[in-house]
């Protein structure tokens, strides 16, 4: 663990909520049924996500079968990405905001994109917060081992949430 990395676990520590408090409906049901398994649902096993704790891999499974979300595991060559999409961006931190502002824009509505590791060194933790103030992001989730960013036509203002994950 780098001293970055420590001090940002102790700031989301300090941060991090539950299900209790949130005032996003979509956060709360995220929170509810997807991080809490509240709600059974089948998980896919066949899908595999190298390098991923299995925490992690557990919830990108749960939330493919939750938003019923199409997996791509690297940025697409077409034009457009259509909805229902949930990217898996594992790029070095360096690239994720270069990728952010040439693929960002072609995100539809209902898509979400995984980033692992955002609080690893320094330059993780500061391209994740470049990622979250991108204008095209309008909610992203800190969940410290990896962060969540959603783009949804009912997200009218920018939330940023910090989240539990057991």
């Amino acid at each position: 663990m780098t001293i970055n990395s420590f001090i940002e676990y102790l700031k989301f520590k300090w941060k991090a909520r539950g299900r209790h408090g949130i005032h996003s409906p979509f956060v709360y049901a995220f929170v509810e049924d997807v991080i809490q398994e509240r709600k059974k649902l089948p998980v896919v096993n066949t899908i595999e996500f190298p390098g991923i704790p299995e925490r992690y891999a557990l919830l990108l499974k749960r939330m493919v079968m939750y938003y019923r979300l199409e997996l791509q595991t690297k940025w697409p060559d077409d034009p457009t990405i259509n909805g229902d999409t949930l990217l898996l961006l594992t790029e070095a931190a360096a690239e994720w905001f270069r990728y952010a502002d040439k693929y960002f824009h072609l995100l539809q509505h209902n898509s979400a994109v995984f980033i692992p590791d955002i609080h690893q060194t320094a330059l993780h933790t500061t391209a994740w917060n470049n990622i979250c103030r991108h204008p095209k992001v309008m909610m992203s989730i800190d969940l410290y081992g990896a962060g969540l960013v959603f783009f949804r036509n009912e997200f009218k203002e920018k939330q940023h949430f910090v989240l539990k994950h057991p």
